[in-house]
C-alpha cells in the first residue's frame, strides 16, 4: 500500500516539476521582449507538501492576491473604519516596502520614532527613496489614496497619507493616518 501511495506522490511531483518548468520558460521568453511585463497567473496546485517546489509554486504564489492590481475590486465596507483600512492596505504591494506588516500606534509611547495625537490611528512603513521615485509606485499609491478618499466619504472621517524623508536612517516613511 505505501508503493502505491509513494508512486502517486513522485507522479504529482513530476507534474508540479512540468508545470515550473513551463512557467521559468514562459517568463525567460516574456524577459526577452521589448517591453516586458509578465502577469502573473494564478496555479490551481493542491500539493501537501513542504519542499521547496511547494513553497515557490503555492505559497509564494497566494501572495499575488495583495498586488495593488486588485485595488479597483469593490469594497465591502463594515463599519469599522480600522478594519476596513487594514483590508485597503493588503491591496498594496508589498515589494515596495522593507517590511511586510504596517505597524500600527493608537497611543502616545515615547519609544515610538512616530506617535499619534488625541483620537488618531497611525499605520506606517518604510521604503527606500529609489521605490519613492518610481513612477509605477507613485501611481499605485494615486489609485490607494483614491480608495482611502471613498472610505473617508463613507464613514465621514479624515484618513491620510504623508511621505516623512527621514535623514538619519536614509528612508522614506509611509504614513497612513485615521483621525477618529
Amino acid at each position: 500500500m505505501n508503493n502505491i501511495e509513494e508512486l502517486k506522490k513522485i507522479e504529482e511531483f513530476k507534474k508540479l516539476q512540468e508545470i515550473y518548468k513551463k512557467n521559468i520558460d514562459n517568463l525567460n521568453y516574456y524577459s526577452t521582449k521589448k517591453f516586458f511585463y509578465y502577469k502573473s497567473v494564478p496555479l490551481n496546485i493542491n500539493i501537501k507538501s513542504y519542499d521547496d517546489m511547494f513553497d515557490i509554486l503555492y505559497l509564494k504564489n497566494k501572495v499575488n492576491y495583495l498586488d495593488i492590481n486588485n485595488i479597483n475590486k469593490q469594497i465591502n465596507y463594515t463599519n469599522n473604519i480600522q478594519y476596513d483600512v487594514l483590508n485597503l492596505i493588503k491591496t498594496i504591494n508589498y515589494n515596495y516596502f522593507d517590511d511586510i506588516h504596517f505597524k500600527q500606534i493608537k497611543k502616545f509611547d515615547k519609544l515610538n520614532r512616530f506617535n499619534p495625537k488625541e483620537n488618531e490611528i497611525l499605520y506606517y512603513n518604510c521604503l527606500k527613496r529609489d521605490v519613492f521615485n518610481q513612477n509605477k509606485f507613485k501611481s499605485d499609491i494615486f489609485l490607494f489614496e483614491d480608495k482611502l478618499k471613498d472610505l473617508n466619504k463613507y464613514y465621514n472621517k479624515e484618513c491620510e497619507i504623508t511621505f516623512y524623508e527621514d535623514e538619519d536612517v536614509k528612508m522614506i516613511w509611509f504614513i497612513i493616518t485615521i483621525k477618529l
